[in-house]
C-alpha cells in the first residue's frame, strides 16, 4: 500500500499497516494517485505544490530509500491534479500546459508529447484507461489506442 503525503511517499505493509519504506519530497503536496509499472518495476508519483515533479521510485527496501531507490525525476510534463497512467513500458501524464506526455518508464526519457490536450486541470474531464484505450479531449475528442504507446504520435494534427 502506497501513500503520498506532505513531503514524503511511504510504502506500508497492507496486512498490518507497518511502514516499510519512505522516500522524501520532492515537493510539499501530492494530489495525484501514484501508479505502478509492472514491466519497469517502478512507482510513479506526481508532486503538485509548490513544484510539479514526477518521481519514479523502486518501491522496495527498508527505512528511508530516497538516495537508493529514486530512479529518475523530472519537472517536464508533470501534472498538478490528474493521476499518471502506466501502460506497458510507458507512463503517461497530462499537464496544466495542455500536454499529453509519454515517458519510457525505466529511464524517464520522453518518447513523445502531444500538445493541446485538455486535461482535468483545465476541463475537469479525463477518462481513465479502458481496454487499452484512453480518451482525452483535444480540440475535437479523440481516442488514442495504447497497445503500443510509443507509436502514438501527433494524432490531432492528422
Amino acid at each position: 500500500m502506497i501513500i503520498p503525503a506532505c513531503s514524503v511517499v511511504t510504502g506500508y505493509d497492507p496486512k498490518d499497516g507497518t511502514a516499510l519504506w519512505t522516500s522524501n519530497g520532492p515537493s510539499t503536496e501530492f494530489i495525484a494517485t501514484p501508479v505502478f509499472s509492472d514491466k519497469a518495476g517502478l512507482l510513479l508519483c506526481a508532486s503538485s505544490w509548490p513544484a510539479r515533479i514526477l518521481v519514479a521510485i523502486k518501491p522496495d527496501g527498508n527505512g528511508n530509500v530516497t538516495k537508493q531507490k529514486v530512479v529518475w525525476q523530472t519537472k517536464e510534463g508533470a501534472s498538478y491534479v490528474p493521476s499518471p497512467i502506466a501502460v506497458g513500458d510507458y507512463f503517461l501524464t497530462t499537464s496544466a500546459k495542455k500536454e499529453l506526455s509519454c515517458y519510457e518508464a525505466i529511464s524517464g526519457q520522453i518518447a513523445w508529447k502531444q500538445e493541446n490536450v485538455y486535461s482535468a486541470t483545465n476541463l475537469a474531464k479525463r477518462v481513465p484507461l479502458r481496454s487499452h484505450r484512453i480518451n482525452y479531449l483535444l480540440p475535437c475528442e479523440i481516442t488514442l489506442p495504447l497497445k503500443n504507446a510509443a507509436a502514438i504520435r501527433s494524432l490531432s494534427n492528422a
